[in-house]
This record gives structure tokens, sequence and C-alpha cells, in this order.
């Protein structure tokens, strides 16, 4: 039975004549029960209906767009011609499809219409890949009346060609023509040519192109080359396909064949793709928005000259300044018998280890370059060891070889800053030092400043500066450190060069507290990239001394004397540098009429007997003892020893207190002799007195008188005055006064 579309079902646009409306119109009522009767069965029985997707409806009821289920979109292909009436997807409760399908050919279900061509298949196939798998209601509308162009005659409904069309007329042929230009089956025309040499090649038209031979531009694509050669753009193998399709260079990188591909995996589909209705008086819905791969492949066969390798064994990893440095060279990769000349460059020094690179830096300093001739053996290596080259400064050395390209060979580039061509002239530091003071006392804080040269510019060293002493004598410079060698402390200090390699620094202070010698020394620890250092010991900018200080304790060799004795003195001397030699000066000073009081000083008018100079050596314990010359007292008073020592580089001065008791000594008169007696006389009887004898007797107690006279006048004389005429300031008002025992 045929089936009539009753009045409220929305037909596909084209689907219903306008004749065939107004007879619905008039049979509504006739066919009431027939209609209630099967749209209720015909809904229940649908299992998949489709809705509509994006499009526009023209004059009310026609339908052009899409179909949707799920996330695809379709659109109908069995729109209606020469009177046959096919429902649209959903209308009239719809009908479930099956699984998609694929075909080649298309022969619309409609009468009047018969199998499309093969050209309008793709055309068709291309439309729907292409620009059917949208979301853009415009597009869509101009995409279903491609559609329809492709798949009625003459390109819309019966009688009337593309009915409702309207304002989208317009976007769908261009479609159409789209679709004449691009549609496939497609062809790619990869190009790939040799260079003459075969040490390059260029690939062209490698995108694909259409049935009318249009070039497709927007769909990405992959280049991949398999065999001896890399993109010369970009060292690879794989390329992303130009979308101009401007020709791809390649560099060939060895023998052999070359094979490039270009391939895509989505180019618009030359397939048409349907989904069947589950009920035959429904339309098919071909999908859209298929692809397909497409590829081509094309070759070359590479021929270019061996490529050299050379790697080298710098002959010293750490050398010394004046180092001849060779390299040895390992060549492989050479033309088997050919030969080529290496060129050798020594660069350096560099302050630090430089890091690896195809080439040396622009302002690398160079030592010098050596020039190695070389022929490979059956299987193309070769070995052989440059001429020297002198380094003699401290720091990082690099051998960099190249090759010229002969016939036979490629050039070899060289790799800069590889580990087994650098060398290493270790930087070696010295440390100059000055004790902060030359001569200190007891108590005071040293310091050592150094001053670090030779160092790593940029790097940190340790200074570890040791202060010995105290010794008995000046230390004398040797290489090492005794080892019974007394340690006052140690102190370290972190050092950082500048560009040069120097740097200055203070060390912390140690307390010196003992008298004698100290002197510093310091030592700098070995390093990967440095030697060690240990300075000389002794040296005297290092060497400080805490000078002895002497004292001497003397005794006068007599407390009290007579004019004329010879006193000396008893010197003690203590703190003196054990072993040492000073001189001692002594002087006595007097006679002094009174007993002097202690001071610091002798006076400065003090009369000197006489000064003597004496030479003193020390025992181990810094001490000495040593009597003087005698010297002669010859006039009564007191007289003083006192000694003084001068300072020297290792003692400091000494002046012994004036006037001590046990440095005096008093020289004291002796008593006048005792009168002679006189002569015994024998009594005889006196005479008688004529006058004469009395005048004898007085004239005898004259004579008497006047000599004892001269007597004590000439003893005053003698004791009473000093050598100079002065008295001594004992009283002048008694005569006997120097004569009394004190």
């Amino acid at each position: 039975m045929t089936r009539v579309n009753p009045p409220d079902v929305t037909p596909e646009p084209g689907t219903v004549h306008q004749s065939q409306r107004r007879g619905w119109r008039g049979l509504a009522f006739v066919f009431a029960v027939v209609l209630a009767a099967t749209v209720v069965p015909m809904s229940s029985a649908s299992a998949a209906s489709l809705s509509k997707g994006h499009g526009i409806t023209k004059a009310g009821d026609v339908w052009y767009g899409s179909y949707r289920t799920g996330s695809e979109l379709g659109y109908c292909g069995d729109p209606i011609a020469g009177g046959a009436t096919l429902y649209a997807p959903n209308a009239n409760g719809g009908a479930s499809y099956g699984a998609v399908k694929t075909t080649t050919t298309w022969n619309p279900r409609t009468t009047g219409v018969g199998p499309l061509s093969a050209t309008n298949v793709h055309r068709l196939a291309y439309v729907l890949a292409a620009n059917g798998h949208t979301t853009n209601n415009s597009q869509a509308a101009h995409v279903s009346y491609a559609v329809r162009t492709f798949v009625t005659s003459p390109g819309g409904a019966k009688d009337t060609g593309t009915p409702y069309a309207g304002d989208i007329k317009s976007g769908g042929k261009k479609l159409v023509t789209e679709a004449k230009n691009f549609a496939g089956p497609y062809t790619i025309p990869l190009s790939v040519k040799a260079a003459s040499d075969a040490k390059s090649a260029s690939v062209s038209a490698y995108r694909p192109v259409s049935a009318a031979g249009k070039t497709l531009t927007g769909y990405p694509g992959t280049l991949t080359i398999t065999g001896p050669a890399v993109f010369a753009l970009t060292k690879t193998r794989t390329l992303a396909a130009s979308a101009n399709g401007q020709p791809v260079a390649l560099t060939s990188t060895g023998d052999g064949v070359v094979k490039v591909s270009v391939s895509y995996a989505k180019l618009p589909s030359t397939k048409l793709h349907y989904r069947e209705p589950s009920k035959s008086n429904y339309q098919r819905i071909l999908i859209s928005g298929k692809t397909e791969p497409a590829s081509a492949a094309g070759s070359y066969t590479a021929n270019v000259p061996n490529q050299p390798q050379v790697i080298t064994e710098t002959a010293d990893q750490v050398a010394a300044p004046g180092t001849s440095l060779t390299d040895t060279l390992h060549v492989s990769g050479m033309e088997p018998g050919s030969s080529i000349v290496v060129s050798s460059t020594l660069y350096g020094p560099f302050n630090t280890r430089p890091a690896a690179a195809d080439a040396p830096p622009g302002d690398a300093p160079k030592v010098g370059t050596v020039t190695t001739a070389v022929t490979a053996d059956r299987a193309g290596k070769a070995t052989a060891t440059t001429e020297g080259l002198k380094i003699s400064t401290s720091g990082y050395y690099v051998w960099f070889e190249t090759t010229a390209e002969t016939n036979e060979n490629l050039a070899w580039p060289g790799k800069f800053g590889q580990e087994s061509e650098t060398t290493l002239v270790k930087w070696s530091p010295e440390v100059s030092t000055a004790t902060s003071d030359q001569r200190a006392e007891p108590g005071a804080e040293l310091t050592d400043t150094l001053t670090v040269s030779g160092l790593q510019p940029g790097s940190t060293a340790s200074v570890v500066s040791t202060l010995y002493g105290p010794f008995d004598e000046r230390p004398e410079i040797a290489d090492s450190v005794p080892d019974a060698a007394p340690v006052v402390g140690t102190v370290t200090t972190e050092v950082t060069a500048g560009d040069d390699g120097t740097v200055t620094a203070v060390t912390g202070a140690l307390t010196v507290t003992e008298r004698g010698y100290y002197v510093w020394h310091e030592t700098i620890d070995v390093t990967a990239e440095q030697d060690g250092w240990a300075g000389k010991y002794g040296e005297e900018s290092e060497t400080t001394v805490v000078p002895w200080q002497p004292h001497v304790t003397t005794q006068t060799s007599a407390q009290t004397a007579q004019p004329g004795a010879k006193i000396t003195d008893t010197l003690a001397v203590s703190g003196l540098q054990p072993g040492s030699t000073i001189e001692v000066t002594t002087s006595l000073y007097g006679p002094l009429t009174n007993k002097p009081a202690e001071a610091d000083a002798p006076p400065k008018d003090a009369p000197v007997v006489g000064t003597l100079t004496l030479t003193v050596t020390a025992d181990d314990n810094g001490e000495a003892t040593v009597t003087t010359e005698a010297l002669t007292v010859n006039k009564p008073g007191y007289y003083v020893w006192h000694e003084t020592i001068a300072e020297t580089p290792e003692h400091e001065g000494w002046s012994a207190v004036f006037g001590q008791a046990s440095e005096t000594t008093q020289v004291i008169a002796p008593p006048p002799p005792p009168d002679k007696p006189g002569t015994p006389t024998t009594s005889t009887p006196n005479l008688p007195n004529t006058g004469a004898p009395a005048t004898l007797g007085m004239l005898a107690a004259g004579v008497g008188l006047t000599a004892g006279g001269g007597l004590l006048l000439g003893l005053r004389r003698r004791f009473g005055r000093t050598d100079s005429g002065d008295t001594d300031g004992g009283s002048t008002d008694d005569p006997l006064g120097d004569l009394r025992t004190p």
C-alpha cells in the first residue's frame, strides 16, 4: 500500500509537490481514522530518530541544513525528484539508521535522476568532507543546497529548480564550484632531484593535487627522509610540509639511497559515507566530515665524500709551565688510502675549564698552530702525533683540530672544549707577608698582612697562618718549620682572588706573652686547580721580637775603704737572651761628701773616678756574673757604682737605680800618727844661774812651738781640702775636724 504523507508532517524541502498539498487538505477528514491508526504505531517503532542540526528553514517548512545524531552531522541523500516521496529522517516519527557505509557510486532513490557520475560522486564527497561538518547555520544551508545540486535534476525539486533557496543559492553554488576545482581523486607529484655531486638534493611538488589539477594548500602533511641525508634547514629527518609547497633542500650525510616520502593524514574523502534507514520510505543520510590519507615517495642516490672524524688526546692532562705540549690524533672515517692535513690549534690559557662547543670563542687566546699530514689505512683510519707547542702560563689549554675538504673526504669542523684535548697548568700561589710589628711588648696582639699572588682569577683559597715562638734566637731561614717549634696559635684566612689572581688580606690576631722571637709561617693546601704552597720559614718580614729585659744587681767590693784603696764591683746580670753577649757600662762616681739618696740617675755634676765597659755573655738561663777591674779611690768620701746597658735589637735598655747601698763605698781618712816620744835626758844638778842658760831655754821653747805649729798647718792642708782646693763641706771652725774618726 502506498503511504500518503499527512498534512502535519514536515517533509524534506522539495519532497512534496504543491498540488499534492491541496489534495491532502481536502481528504483530511476522510483519512482521520487511518492517520490515527498509523502514526502512533510508527512513532513507537522508531529506534533512533535524527534531529535537525544546523541550517535554515525557508518558506515556513522547507529545511536547508543538517541532521544530527550525537556529534555526527549528515544531510539527506535522496531528495524528491520525478514524483517519488521519501521522508526526511525525523519526519512522521522518524526511522532508525544502521552503521556507516562507504561507496564510490550513488543512485538517488528518487525517480528521474539516475546514478551520479564518478566525477560527481567525488565532488559530492568533497562538499560533505570539506564543508559539511559545520555548526554555522548559513554554511550548513549552503552545503544542503550543494548536495541537492549533485543528487537531483536539474539541481532542485521537480519542475521548479531548487525552490525556496532564496539567498542561500549563491553560497551553495560557490561550494559546487569549489568541489569542481578541488575534489579528488588526489595525486602527489613528488619530485626529488639530486645535485650533480649528489651531496645535496631538492624536494618539490609535495602538495596534493585535485582531479582538476588544483593544488590543495590547507592540509597539513609531513616530509620524511629515510637514508643518509637530512633537511638542510633543520638538520632533521622529518619536516612539516610547507603550505605553499616551496622546494625543500636536503643535505647528504653519506653514501646510499635516500628516500623522501610525504604523507597527508586527512585529505577530503573521495568516497561517500552514509547510513541506511530501517524503513524504505525514508531517505538515506550522507555523513559529513570524512577524510582519507594520501602519500607519495621519491628517492635519490647520495654519493658524498667520506666524513673523517678526529679524536685527540693531549699529551698531558696536567702539565708544568714550560712543557712542550703535543696532541695525539686518532683519525677515522677517511677514504682508505687517502690523505688529509690536520690543522691543530692550541688555545689558552683560560681562567676556567672551557665548556664544550662547536667552535672556539672568537676572542680565545691562542698559543699556536701546527699541521700534521695523515694517510688512511684500509679501514680508513690513521694515528699521528703533532709537533709540540710550549706552554708557560697557568691556566687551561685546549687543542682544536680541523681538516679541509678533499675529493675523497669531507671537511672535519672539529669540536672545541673536549676533555681529552684539555690540559691544565695549575696555578701556583705565593704569599708574601709582613708582621704587624717587628718589635713588640709582652701582651701585644700580632697580625700578619698577606699578599697572595698566582691564584686562579676569581677563585677562593684558604691561607693557614701559624705563629711560632718564642725562640731564644732569631730563626734562620729554612724550607720547613722545625719539628719542635713552639706554637702560639693558628688562624685561617679566606681570600678571593681578583682578575689578576692577587689579593691582600690581614689575618686574625694572636697574643704574644713571653720574650723572645716569633715568626709567622703560611701554607695553602693543594686543590684540583692550584698547587699547594708553603712559605719559607724564618723570613725577616715575618719575624717579631719581644726584646729581653736585662737586670743588673751589683755588689761593691768594700763598703768602706781608706784613701788609695782599689775597689771593684761584681755584677749579677739576669733577663738576657740566652747565649747572647752584651756590653755593660759601669761608672764609679765620687768622692761625694754625703751618702747619696737613691735616684733614677747620677747627679749631672757628680765626679767620676772612671768608667769601664764589660762584655757579658749569658748562659742558657740568660744570666751572667762578672767583676769589674779595680778603680782607685784616693780621697775620703762616698763612692757609688752605677751600671747601664744600651738598647739592642734583642734587648731593651737598662739603667740601674743610683745610690743603692750595695753599690756604695765610703772612703775614710786614717787617724793621724801619734807623736814620737822625746829623747830621755840625764838629770844633772842645776848650775848657778848666770843669765845665759835661762835665755837659751826660752829660745829652745820657742823653736819647739814653731815646729809644732808648722806640722799642724801641713796636716790641715793635706787632709782638709779637695784636689781643686775647695773644701769638702766639713766645718772650718774645727781645725781637727777632718782628722776625727766618723
